[in-house]
């Protein structure tokens, strides 16, 4: 439920640091970057997939307006260098936790799903399923899994949890094709696997958040490395100045 509120929050930074840069605020607008940039890392951490997801699209949330700070070419190489600093601490192997929340998700789901075991069988767990609202999307899969018994529940479970774990380690591959082949190869697996009821139950499709992982790592690295540069005084930041953006700004004063 936090999540909403931090995208929120995100949302009215995002508005505060376009306000600072029409009204020629170079400080205003990185003070209001460096609180976005920091609190999408921040939602990162839960360990769960959809946090991730909101994490990285604060973070792009936030580069957007950083790319309109840079092409009003008011930032200054003294403010460039803790946003440069930043930017370089973020574009880590993980900077939106999703190799964390891959795992996290399997170790969840499988303690929660052998608790419901243990207390109603395969059964009872399908009805919980179905008062969720999965039932519905998931129906196939639902009634095999409904059918076995709890040894065969279980296995399915631990086939779960390794395929989960397979795919975390595609998330942490350096090479955006390798990881790509790994994630269609355990598809592949689980779609002619027998035993996989439980996995297309529970598994979430990871196809976007690898493109999205792999695009918010990119990000990250280049604009650090730009942010560099003119911490650096390498680059102008004149240099940098977009004429579209005065000519949004020029087109925004004449409507108002």
């Amino acid at each position: 439920p936090h999540l909403a509120n931090q995208r929120n929050l995100a949302r009215l930074r995002s508005a505060r640091a376009q306000f600072a840069l029409e009204n020629g605020d170079a400080a205003g607008a990185v003070e209001s970057l460096d609180t976005i940039m920091r609190l999408g890392a921040h939602s990162g951490q839960d360990r769960v997939v959809v946090s991730s997801l909101v994490s990285s699209a604060v973070m792009m949330m936030g580069d957007g307006r950083m790319d309109s700070l840079i092409g009003s070419g008011m930032l200054s190489a003294e403010q460039a260098k803790p946003l440069a600093e930043l930017y370089a601490q973020l574009s880590n192997a993980d900077p939106a936790g999703c190799i964390a929340a891959v795992r996290g998700e399997a170790e969840m789901m499988t303690a929660t799903m052998r608790a419901a075991l243990e207390e109603g069988g395969t059964k009872s767990f399908a009805e919980d399923l179905k008062g969720m609202g999965l039932g519905n999307e998931s129906g196939d899969a639902l009634a095999q899994f409904e059918a076995l018994d709890e040894a065969a529940a279980q296995r399915q479970i631990e086939q779960y949890a390794g395929w989960m774990d397979r795919a975390a380690g595609a998330f942490a591959a350096t090479d955006i094709g390798a990881a790509r082949a790994a994630i269609a190869a355990i598809t592949a697996e689980i779609e002619a696997s027998p035993d996989n009821a439980f996995t297309k139950l529970m598994m979430p499709s990871l196809d976007r958040v690898l493109e999205m992982h792999f695009s918010l790592r990119a990000m990250l690295a280049e604009r650090a490395a730009q942010l560099k540069a003119i911490a650096d005084g390498t680059v102008d930041p004149a240099s940098l100045a977009n004429a579209a953006w005065f000519l949004i700004q020029a087109g925004t004063a004449a409507a108002g």
